[in-house]
């Protein structure tokens, strides 16, 4: 799926978010924030990659709320924990 990634979307309450990138809601979202455009298999992909030097640190890991336009988008195991668990 095709989504749009978005930092510091915290007037939502939420630092990292994701909609589906064809969502009506995306124009509105990224206003003033940085953002990024790519295609993932998995919402466990996508916060993988994401999170991938936190992890590498020890450092914990951002959690990524994904808005409901992306419920199409398969899991693909467990993420929004602080460690790297299958």
């Amino acid at each position: 799926m095709k989504v749009v990634t978005i930092n510091g979307n915290g007037n939502n309450d939420h630092d990292v978010s994701v909609h589906r990138a064809d969502c009506g809601d995306v124009t509105k979202a990224i206003k003033g924030h940085d953002f990024f455009v790519e295609e993932v298999e998995s919402k466990r992909a996508l916060w993988l990659d994401y999170n991938s030097d936190f992890l590498a640190e020890g450092s914990g890991a951002w959690p990524i709320h994904f808005f409901p336009c992306t419920a199409g988008l398969e899991d693909g195991g467990t993420f929004n924990t602080n460690t790297d668990e299958a």
